[in-house]
């Protein structure tokens, strides 16, 4: 449940803020297993995902394993 407050609260502050302001933390924070859910959450209750999906599937920030790209795929499959 906390996720998903979080994640909410991430999209709301992202949109209203600008996104330029948040991309740094939400890089961060892709890297860390603790704030996958709340990030999934985040692109699913924003209005406009684009921002979050191109910065978690560059190819550049990724690593071998490609986790971010992932991790963009579970943010599309939670859209409606």
């Amino acid at each position: 449940f906390l996720e998903y407050l979080a994640g909410c609260n991430l999209a709301r502050r992202a949109e209203e803020d600008g996104w330029d302001r948040w991309r740094d933390l939400v890089d961060r924070k892709a890297w860390h297993p603790a704030w996958w859910e709340a990030l999934v959450f985040m692109g699913w209750a924003m209005e406009n995902p684009e921002p979050l999906l191109e910065l978690l599937a560059d190819r550049n920030r990724d690593d071998y394993f490609r986790h971010r790209l992932v991790l963009a795929l579970r943010v599309l499959a939670e859209r409606p």
